[in-house]
């Protein structure tokens, strides 16, 4: 009785010292380094929304923007691109894969509709830049939503791409 009491009190000392010495975890708070919002033409549905939701014709053209916004203290470039959107494995709508694979289904490529003229942004420190999304909707018409995001995001620095340890974070947004 005396040694499993012994035993116990040795596996309950030892047990104790992950609570008493937890592991540290340090991380980089920069949340509001850069923002994006959209510029609302005439034909958006509902200005109280944050993305854009248009009545749009066959064969219309027109011009979107969207601002890009710098928050911090040095000039960052930006990766703008139009992704369309999928179904995640979790049942979500996910508008961050760039090449994904489309359902047939589709009126067409959202990505032939929509064109960015400029993949890649410099936004100088504490600034907003605008950039222009071409829009050409096709001429045969369609019932339906076609959904896309105007995807930003930081041009990645070669240190952070190639890191190895730790777990990385890395921010973008999407309209």
């Amino acid at each position: 009785m005396n040694q499993s009491k012994r035993l116990f009190v040795s596996f309950f000392s030892i047990l104790s010292l992950f609570f008493i010495f937890p592991s540290i975890s340090q991380a980089e708070d920069s949340a509001g380094d850069f923002g994006i919002k959209p510029v609302f033409p005439e034909n958006q549905i509902d200005k109280a929304i944050g993305y854009f939701d248009l009545l749009v014709a066959p064969e219309q053209n027109q011009t979107l923007e969207v601002i890009i916004s710098n928050s911090l203290d040095q000039e960052r470039t930006f990766e703008v691109s139009v992704n369309p959107a999928v179904t995640s494995d979790g049942g979500t709508i996910d508008y961050s894969q760039k090449n994904p694979t489309l359902d047939g289904t589709l009126p067409f490529d959202v990505r032939d509709v929509l064109t960015v003229a400029k993949k890649e942004v410099n936004v100088p420190a504490h600034a907003e830049t605008t950039v222009p999304v071409e829009v050409k909707i096709p001429a045969k018409s369609f019932k339906g939503r076609v959904l896309a995001g105007i995807h930003v995001s930081p041009k990645e620095e070669a240190e952070t791409e190639n890191a190895t340890e730790g777990a990385q974070i890395k921010k973008a947004y999407c309209l």
